[in-house]
């Protein structure tokens, strides 16, 4: 990476190197996913950015997928992304929120702790 970029991008893409290179990865077995917004913004560009830094560091076998509602790239690989799933998702991230609320006013009532 260079100063081209913006450092969000800078940070975001040396953690996935930092982490590939870590060994803690099948890098038979690994994908490297990252979204993608479609606007003005140089956040379009982090697929390209990221391919070339992973390139770069020797990692030319590890796919690149791309999320993006926009279609901005078809890879191929997730296809199964619905707005249905999208609903599900953010209903149930909703859904966690709310016990996680109700967790903690009951929590400091209780006579014993359960973990």
């Amino acid at each position: 990476m260079n100063n081209d970029a913006c450092y969000p991008a800078i940070i975001v893409i040396g953690q996935m190197i930092s982490a590939l290179k870590s060994g803690k990865y099948d890098l038979e077995n690994t994908s490297v996913v990252i979204t993608q917004t479609g606007g003005g913004c140089r956040a379009t560009n982090y697929i390209g950015f990221l391919r070339k830094a992973l390139y770069d560091a020797g990692f030319k076998n590890i796919p690149v997928i791309s999320l993006s509602l926009n279609g901005i790239e078809n890879n191929g690989v997730i296809k199964s992304i619905t707005l249905k799933l999208i609903n599900r998702i953010f209903m149930s991230i909703n859904i966690g929120d709310l016990l996680m609320k109700v967790l903690h006013k009951v929590r400091p009532y209780e006579k014993k702790h359960w973990k």
